[in-house]
């Protein structure tokens, strides 16, 4: 976390931020047993010794999701930034520029002072506002699961997908959420509020039942789901198309990779993936995108200029294809070059065969 390097003038040419204000509020209370688990600690940088002191001043980290800040500029003009999914540059900062922090022991039924400050990286004079949150030992009273996913589970595999199942979430306020689980890098997580709701299954679970047992939680609540598991209906995977080309590090810059996959009663679909990169020779694949809520994983090898080997894995069934875009004096000029090697090599090897 190098905000050492993100210096005053970030926001504004020849405005420096000269105070902040709190617009809004985090959109929820400090949680007991949620947000008060880890204390953390004051750090001090020595330039003399060249590393970061505790000072021995704990706090706890407050929530911040829904704040908003109004920066005041030494020009007169001010930004508001959020903590939230906005898609300004600072408001995505907002966690590594600002810390929430609260510097005493919360009391359930009561409120805490929180204070919003730049953090110790932030290169410039320290700017600070304070604000009362309340303490609660209950914040989600209930999670109900109220339609399955848009997408089957199927036994033998890990890769379980909730994508599309709808929860209701009941609060203790007596208020309550309806939230979709959207397609997420992990189909068995989601996101609300800025919040995970996670769903994990037993460390030794062999998901060859019937059903996978699955707790869901989100903050301070959880609940039990049965999640049907089907047989897998795949027999087959076929790269029929793709556009990319690679970087100066070997990497693949994919436009469009196109897979057909093939069902066991005789039903295909093609799928397409837009616009993301590979790391050329890696061992692991990496996730291209999604097909059924399922991840299709994709590796690629760097042989040598103009030529690249790409594979692809779906559940059980995978393909793999070479391109080689030589051109063919190219191709007839390798083949002569390893006729040249292989029968330079068998006289030498024979020669010395003769003289030993």
């Amino acid at each position: 976390m190098l905000l050492s390097a993100v210096p005053l003038q970030c926001f504004a040419e020849n405005a420096v931020p000269v105070s902040i204000e709190i617009v809004k509020k985090p959109k929820r209370p400090f949680i007991l047993g949620v947000d008060d688990k880890y204390r953390n600690y004051v750090m001090e940088y020595d330039e003399a010794a060249d590393e970061w002191i505790d000072t021995g001043i704990w706090y706890y980290n407050a929530p911040t999701y829904g704040m908003e800040l109004k920066v005041n500029k030494s020009d007169g003009t001010s930004e508001i930034i959020t903590n939230g999914f906005a898609n300004t540059d600072f408001s995505m900062m907002f966690k590594f520029i600002f810390s929430c922090r609260i510097y005493e022991n919360p009391v359930n039924g009561g409120t805490v002072t929180a204070s919003v400050e730049t953090s110790e990286y932030w290169k410039g004079e320290k700017l600070r506002a304070t604000f009362t949150m309340d303490v609660v030992d209950r914040y989600v009273d209930s999670i109900e699961v109220l339609s399955a996913p848009d997408f089957q589970s199927y036994k033998g595999f890990k890769d379980y997908t909730l994508e599309g199942m709808k929860l209701k979430i009941n609060y203790a306020d007596s208020t309550s959420d309806i939230h979709t689980f959207a397609p997420f890098w992990d189909g068995s997580q989601s996101i609300l509020n800025g919040e995970l709701i996670t769903a994990n299954c037993n460390a030794d679970e062999t998901f060859s039942g019937e059903h996978l047992a699955l707790s869901l939680s989100y903050l301070d609540c959880s609940a039990e789901y049965e999640l049907l598991l089907y047989e897998n209906p795949y027999t087959a995977i076929k790269i029929t198309d793709f556009d990319y080309k690679t970087d100066e590090y070997n990497d693949f810059n994919f436009s469009s990779l196109t897979v057909k996959v093939t069902k066991n009663d005789g039903s295909s679909q093609a799928v397409v993936f837009h616009d993301f990169d590979v790391t050329g020779g890696e061992e692991t694949a990496i996730a291209a995108g999604k097909i059924d809520g399922h991840s299709l994983f994709i590796k690629c090898d760097y042989y040598a200029k103009s030529r690249h080997g790409i594979s692809v894995t779906f559940l059980n069934v995978s393909d793999e294809t070479e391109v080689d875009s030589r051109t063919l004096f190219d191709k007839i000029l390798e083949k002569v070059m390893n006729f040249i090697t292989d029968f330079l090599f068998n006289k030498l090897y024979n020669a010395m065969n003769r003289l030993f």
